[in-house]
C-alpha cells in the first residue's frame, strides 16, 4: 500500500540486451538533477561519483573520501547516509544504507517507485 509513502522520481532503464532492470531515483543539486542506481547490492555506504560529490556541495573530493550527508532525493525528505566518493560510471548508487531503514515498493510496469517515510 503506497498512501502513507512517497513517491519518488524515478525511471527504469534495460541493461545487458534487456535481461536486467535497472531503477534510478533523480536526487537534487546545485545543477541538473542526478541519477543514483537503486542497488540493493551496494552493502556499504551511499557511493558517489567525484562529479556528483561536488554538485551536492560536498567540495571537490577525490576517490575514498567519506561523510555524512543528507541525500535530497526527489519526492520525498532529504535521507540521512553516509557516503564514499568512487570511480563509478553512474552519478551515485543508493543502496542498502537507505534500503535498510526505509522500505521500497516498486511497479514496474508503470516505472514507478515509493519510499516509505522516515519514522
Amino acid at each position: 500500500h503506497t498512501a502513507a509513502m512517497d513517491e519518488l522520481r524515478a525511471r527504469c532503464a534495460r541493461a545487458v540486451g534487456g535481461l536486467a532492470l535497472d531503477l534510478f531515483v533523480e536526487v537534487e543539486s546545485r545543477r541538473s538533477p542526478l541519477l543514483f542506481e537503486v542497488d540493493s547490492g551496494c552493502t556499504g555506504p551511499t557511493i558517489l561519483a567525484p562529479h556528483a560529490a561536488e554538485a551536492l556541495g560536498l567540495g571537490d573530493v577525490e576517490a575514498g573520501a567519506e561523510g555524512d550527508v543528507e541525500l535530497p532525493v526527489r519526492g520525498t525528505a532529504p535521507i540521512p547516509t553516509p557516503w564514499v566518493v568512487a570511480d563509478v560510471i553512474h552519478d551515485g548508487i543508493l543502496g542498502l544504507s537507505v534500503l535498510n531503514r526505509r522500505a521500497l515498493t516498486l511497479d514496474l510496469a508503470e516505472g514507478r517507485a515509493w519510499l516509505s517515510r522516515a519514522s
